[in-house]
């Protein structure tokens, strides 16, 4: 299966319960504008590099990984779906990490990214999205040779 999913499949499956749309565009504002619906942000930086780390461009620990899980309200079995704009060039880091914790429902990124949503005049919210926070147990596998 394509680690893409297009802007059809996207805008048909926005309400699934079993996914979860994460942007990880260069800015908040960004989102702030004008998102996917259900969509919940994150910092690139902040949120996916090990204790934020900018410099190291280390994985998060397994522990960092299962608290941002949590906070996104993903759930083991959800498939998740990264954009961004930068062609999703900030996704891609999320992709990787729920590839190398070997995410169990599946991670994609949105071909064209967030450019391609808007140039489509696809729905479009700026209401944040509210998730609960999910369980997500610390991973005890990963896949090392992705590192």
């Amino acid at each position: 299966m394509s680690a893409l999913v297009s802007t059809e499949w996207l805008e048909s499956h926005v309400h699934d319960p079993n996914l979860r749309i994460v942007e990880a565009s260069a800015t908040k504002e960004s989102y702030d504008q004008a998102h996917v619906p259900g969509a919940v942000w994150v910092d690139a930086h902040r949120d996916l590099l090990h204790k934020g780390d900018d410099s190291s461009g280390d994985v998060l620990s397994p522990e960092e990984y299962a608290g941002l899980m949590r906070r996104l309200g993903i759930t083991p079995e959800m498939m998740v779906v990264w954009y961004g704009d930068r062609q999703s060039s900030f996704a891609i880091r999320g992709l990787w990490t729920l590839d190398f914790y070997k995410h169990p429902g599946g991670a994609r990124v949105l071909d064209g990214g967030r450019e391609r949503w808007l140039a489509e005049q696809r729905p479009v919210t700026n209401d944040a999205t509210v998730v609960a926070a999910s369980v997500y147990p610390a991973p005890d596998a990963s896949d090392e040779a992705n590192r």
